[in-house]
Order: C-alpha cells, then structure tokens, then sequence
C-alpha cells in the first residue's frame, strides 16, 4: 500500500475511534445541508445521496479507499486538522450535488409545476369543488352517478401514476386536495411532489378530457 494512503486511512481510523467525531460530522453534514435549495428541501434529499448520512459515508469510503489512482478516491491535506479538512469535504460534496445536472433538472421541473398555481388546479375539470364535492347544490341522483362513474374513469386512466391517483382518492374521499402542505403531509410526501404531481395530473385531464370526447 503506498504511504500517503496509508497515512490517510491511519488518520481516518484514529479520528472515528471515537464515535462521537461521526456524529459531530454527520450533524455538521446535515445543517449544511439544510442551506441548500434542493429540489426535495422539505426532507432533505439530495440527487446521487438520498440523506446527510449518505454523503458522509460515501466521503468516509472514498478516503478510505486504498488505491491511490482510483478516481473517485479523496485526499485529506496533511497541513490541515482533520476535523477541518473532512468539514472542507462535506462542503465540496454538496457543493458538487448541488451544481449537478440532475439537482438543477428537477428545481426546474419543481418551478415549473410551481406555476401551475392552486387557483389554476382549483378551476380545472378535476377541481374537487366542482368534481368530488357539491354539498351546496342538490344534485339529481343521475348527475352524481354520472360523476361517480368518471371519477371512476378518471383513476382508471391515471392509475400508472401511484401518487396523482392517491391524490384523487384523497380528495373524491376525504375532501383534502389543498393545500399543497395538508397533500403531502396526508400522504407522506414533499410538498414538491405534490407540485409536480398536479402538474402531471392537469397534463393527465388534458388527455383523459380528449379521450372522452373520442
């Protein structure tokens, strides 16, 4: 094993020997992490590293890595307190994950749903005022039947997508479609997948609407 990465994994190895430096890291990790506008950021999640703790232990085996010309191996700089140097790693490692193509992909995709706002999946046909729950109106048994019937319709045609079709159900059954909090919290999901949910289920009601007429 050649010396340098020797030393390292030495350093490494003595630095966790006491457990409480692990925590002190992993929590350091997941406040920095708490900084950033990630496209999931209600729970933290990151593209490539799906918690805090995903990061650090990728960083703990990527410095621990014994062949020196490995390309996803990491260098600790010898000048530096290694408590220092591994927080230097963090920043770096989010810093990447946040810069990342697939980060900046889906922060658009969650702007973009972002403007297909209440008020517009409020005055869609699937509006659960309008669809789900007229308590204000008497409405003839065949019209409610008729409405049960292409609600019904309507899961069947969304039902390749688990969390639109969850969302129809909750709203036909429990009258909650907004806000978009009160969604996610029922379902147990962020609250931009509930954004980029009703976008696609505006997109399935375009298509479901064409469907019906031919």
């Amino acid at each position: 094993m050649d010396d340098e990465v020797f030393h390292q994994i030495t350093r490494i190895h003595e630095h966790f020997a006491d457990t409480k430096n692990y925590f002190h890291l992993l929590r350091h990790t997941t406040n920095l992490a708490s900084r950033y506008n990630w496209f999931a950021s209600r729970s933290l999640s990151m593209p490539m590293a799906n918690l805090p703790s995903d990061v650090v232990q990728e960083l703990v085996a990527q410095l621990l890595e014994e062949d020196i010309k490995s390309p996803t191996r990491r260098r600790l700089p010898e000048d530096v307190e290694i408590g220092k140097a591994l927080r230097m790693q963090i920043r770096s490692k989010l810093s990447a994950l946040f810069e990342s193509r697939e980060n900046r992909t889906l922060r658009r995709e969650t702007d973009l749903a972002k403007d297909e706002s209440e008020e517009s999946f409020a005055n869609s046909v699937f509006d659960s005022d309008a669809l789900f729950r007229d308590k204000t109106e008497k409405i003839e048994h065949e019209s409610r039947s008729a409405m049960a019937e292409r609600i019904d319709r309507f899961l069947d045609f969304v039902a390749d997508d688990p969390l639109v079709h969850a969302m129809i159900i909750l709203a036909r059954d429990e009258d909650i479609y907004k806000p978009a909090e009160a969604v996610a919290d029922r379902l147990d999901v962020t609250v931009n997948d509930i954004y980029i949910a009703k976008k696609r289920m505006l997109s399935a009601g375009r298509r479901f609407i064409q469907s019906e007429k031919n």
